[in-house]
C-alpha cells in the first residue's frame, strides 16, 4: 500500500479499534495502555502510515493557527477555559498558535485559519455556519444542528446522558424524591442544554422510582448570591430534597446558600448536584468531564480532519465520570 494513501482509518481497520484510540496511541496521549499502543504503532509500522507528529508537521507548516470558538454567555465559566487551555496545549505541540475566536466579528480578522474547534455550539449557530459554507474544518464539541443539514467534520461528545442518568440514579437510591434542575435562561439553544432537560424529564416523570416528581428553575446568567438564596428558601418550603444543577459553578452556590439560609438539617436533608464538571460538593455528586483532556483530545481530532477531511464523524469523549461526595456513601 501507498504510505501516501494509508489513513488513521485503515489503522484502526487493522486493530479493530475506534479511530480515537489509535490517534491517541500514535500520539502518546490519552488513556490507553502500553499493549495497545504497541499493537498501533506496529500495525502503523506495517501499513506505512506516516506518523502523527511528522503528519502535523508536513501540514501544518502553512497554518499559522487554529481557532477556538465557544458560547459567548459562558466562556467565563472554568470548563471552558481548561477546555481552551487543552486544546492550546496540544496545539502548541505542533508548533500553531490558537485563536479564541468573539462573535461573527472573528471571520473578517483576516487571519487564516488552518480548523476550528466548535464548543457547545447553538442551533444554526452563525459562526460555524459561516465556516461549514467556507469549507473549513470544524470539530463540534456537542452536536451543531443545522436547519440548512449542514455537518460539521467531526462531532466529539461526552455521554452525557449515560452519566446524568447515573447521577440521577444514585440520588433516587440515596431516598431523594423530589428534584429539582437548575439551568440557565431558555434562550441558550445549545444541544448540552437540551439533552440535560430531556434527561432529566424522561427520568423524572417515568424513568425512576415510584413517587418522583421533577421541575426546573432558570436563572440568569451570574445569579446574585440573593437570587440563590430566595431559590433555596423556596426550594426548602416545597419540601425539595435534591437540587440538580445545570450549569457550571449554581452548586457550589446552592451549597453556600444553603448554610447561609441557616437550615440546620439542610446538608443532610438536601442533596446538591452537578451535571456541570463542578468541583466535588459535599451533598452530592458531580460529572467530571476532564476538561483539560477533553480539549486535547478535540484538537487531536481537529489535526486529523486538517490532514483527512471527513464529513459528519461522530467520536465519544470517554473521559467523564462522576465524582461523589466524601463520606456520601454514608449519608442515610
Amino acid at each position: 500500500m501507498n504510505p501516501r494513501t494509508v489513513t488513521l482509518i485503515d489503522v484502526a481497520r487493522r486493530v479493530g479499534l475506534s479511530r480515537t484510540t489509535v490517534s491517541e496511541a500514535l500520539s502518546g496521549k490519552g488513556r490507553v495502555s502500553d499493549e495497545t499502543r504497541e499493537r498501533v504503532r506496529a500495525a502503523a509500522d506495517e501499513l506505512g502510515y506516516v506518523g502523527n507528529r511528522l503528519a502535523r508537521q508536513l501540514r501544518t507548516r502553512s497554518i499559522g493557527a487554529i481557532g477556538y470558538h465557544g458560547p459567548l454567555e459562558a466562556r467565563d465559566l472554568e470548563f471552558y477555559m481548561r477546555f481552551a487551555f487543552g486544546v492550546a496545549g496540544e496545539a502548541l505541540t505542533w508548533g500553531v498558535d490558537t485563536v479564541l475566536m468573539v462573535g461573527e466579528d472573528s471571520l473578517s480578522s483576516g487571519r487564516q485559519l488552518g480548523g476550528v474547534i466548535a464548543v457547545d455550539p447553538g442551533v444554526d449557530d452563525p459562526v460555524v455556519t459561516a465556516l461549514i459554507r467556507a469549507q473549513v474544518p470544524v470539530v463540534a464539541v456537542g452536536r451543531y444542528e443545522s436547519s440548512e443539514g449542514l455537518r460539521a467534520a467531526v462531532t466529539l461528545e461526552a455521554r452525557h446522558a449515560e452519566l446524568q442518568k447515573d447521577l440521577l440514579e444514585r440520588l433516587g437510591r440515596k431516598g431523594c424524591r423530589r428534584f429539582e434542575l437548575w439551568g440557565m435562561s431558555a434562550d441558550i439553544t445549545s444541544a448540552f442544554v437540551s439533552d440535560a432537560q430531556h434527561v432529566f424529564e424522561a427520568w423524572t416523570s417515568k424513568g425512576g422510582p415510584s413517587g418522583l416528581s421533577g421541575a426546573t428553575r432558570t436563572f440568569a446568567k451570574n445569579p446574585t448570591p440573593e437570587s440563590v438564596q430566595r431559590a433555596v428558601r423556596e426550594a426548602l418550603d416545597r419540601g425539595v430534597d435534591a437540587i440538580v444543577c445545570g450549569v457550571q459553578g449554581l452548586a457550589t452556590q446552592a451549597e453556600q446558600a444553603l448554610a447561609q439560609v441557616g437550615d440546620s438539617a439542610g446538608r443532610a436533608g438536601i442533596a446538591v448536584a452537578s451535571f456541570a464538571s463542578d468541583p466535588p460538593l459535599a451533598t452530592g455528586p458531580v460529572i467530571d468531564l476532564s476538561p483539560r483532556e477533553y480539549g486535547a483530545t478535540a484538537a487531536r481530532l481537529l489535526s486529523d480532519a486538517m490532514a483527512e477531511p471527513p464529513v459528519g464523524a461522530h467520536v465519544w469523549f470517554e473521559g467523564g465520570r462522576l465524582v461523589d461526595p466524601q463520606g456520601w456513601g454514608q449519608r442515610a
